[in-house]
């Protein structure tokens, strides 16, 4: 499995994880891998318009969530009008490009599992035969939320748990409990045995922090005793340096998710779209100012090749000092040169 992820990190993306080797070897079929592979090609040779359809799918549920965690827009309280996806928008979007997509992600700019069409979601997903990933706080993971999530066939459940103390996991993560959330995953562990099914895979994903960073042995340690899947540590937004870890590997640019040594890769391979069905160019526009349409409204199709999808990608492709329309993808290229 490491060799295979590491072929495929170095062909593909350097930021894969297990769950999109999971989701290339669990539900892979000839479509979905001739489409990737176009993709792909049209990915690296720049292509404005596209033939290819995403094989990655970014959805928000909600918008919503009980926490206000410092440097997330939905904790600062985000201008942008909240609400639930309906179960709708995933079934139009699984019947139009369902075929072709290897795995989708259900959090956004949110916390999931206040959406009460989540596991019907999931469970549709599955049945499209589509790798399924949640993530949450785990503050809502109730003995009957934890029952549901496990009936849908869920395939990777991400925790977000900053921390092994109150003190630490509460500097970030303002509104919440972390013995609530622990008992909380000790219960969903306990009730996967006792339902003896193999999904989800538990991850546990510890955001790194100045506050936290002396706890990354004994976290190890605790997910061992907990019996947890996998457990890794991310580097995390920060727009207060005193919040920065001490090793750099655990920063991010403040300025923009690309590099000098990267690239865009977003606009080709993945759609990603908020709980009203206004799609973005990627994840970091979560203030959706301006929608690429919407999947309520339009078919996938019209959209995907649409304005201002072909003008994103003429940006990527021209990089700084290109002048856009205003787009979102704009400020991120604009600010390559300073990361």
């Amino acid at each position: 499995m490491r060799i295979v992820l590491l072929i495929l990190k170095k062909i593909l993306y350097e930021k894969l994880r297990y769950a999109h080797l999971l989701a290339f070897t669990k539900y892979n079929s000839p479509i979905k891998l001739s489409n990737l592979v176009y993709s792909e090609y049209e990915r690296r040779t720049k292509k404005i318009k596209v033939s290819s359809k995403p094989y990655l799918i970014n959805s928000e549920p909600t918008n919503l969530c009980p926490y206000q965690c410092l440097f997330c827009p939905t904790g600062k309280r985000s201008t942008r009008a909240g609400g639930f996806a309906p179960f709708e928008l995933y079934d139009k979007i699984f019947k139009q490009i369902g075929k072709y997509t290897y795995l989708i992600t259900m959090h956004g700019w949110g916390e999931p599992l206040m959406n009460k069409d989540l596991p019907e979601i999931i469970k549709a997903a599955h049945e499209n035969r589509i790798f399924t990933v949640v993530t949450t706080n785990g503050s809502l993971l109730t003995h009957e939320m934890s029952r549901k999530i496990i009936l849908s066939k869920l395939d990777n459940l991400v925790l977000s748990i900053d921390g092994i103390s109150e003190e630490s996991y509460q500097k970030y993560r303002i509104g919440g409990s972390f013995e609530v959330v622990l008992n909380n995953l000790r219960g969903l562990i306990s009730l996967k045995k006792e339902m003896r099914s193999s999904t989800p895979f538990i991850e546990w994903q510890f955001l790194v922090f100045k506050h936290n960073e002396h706890e990354i042995n004994d976290a190890k340690k605790l997910a061992r005793e907990l019996g947890i899947d996998n457990i890794v540590f991310l580097p995390a937004y920060t727009e207060n340096e005193s919040f920065d870890s001490s090793d750099k590997k655990y920063h991010l640019p403040k300025s923009t998710p690309l590099s000098k040594r990267s690239d865009c890769k977003h606009l080709w391979s993945t759609l990603a779209f908020h709980w009203n069905g206004n799609v973005v160019p990627c994840c970091y526009d979560y203030q959706g100012k301006i929608a690429y349409d919407n999947l309520l409204n339009e078919p996938f199709d019209r959209i995907w090749n649409n304005q201002e999808f072909q003008e994103s990608r003429r940006i990527i492709k021209s990089g700084p000092g290109y002048d856009s329309k205003g787009l979102f993808c704009d400020t991120c290229v604009r600010n390559i040169q300073q990361s």
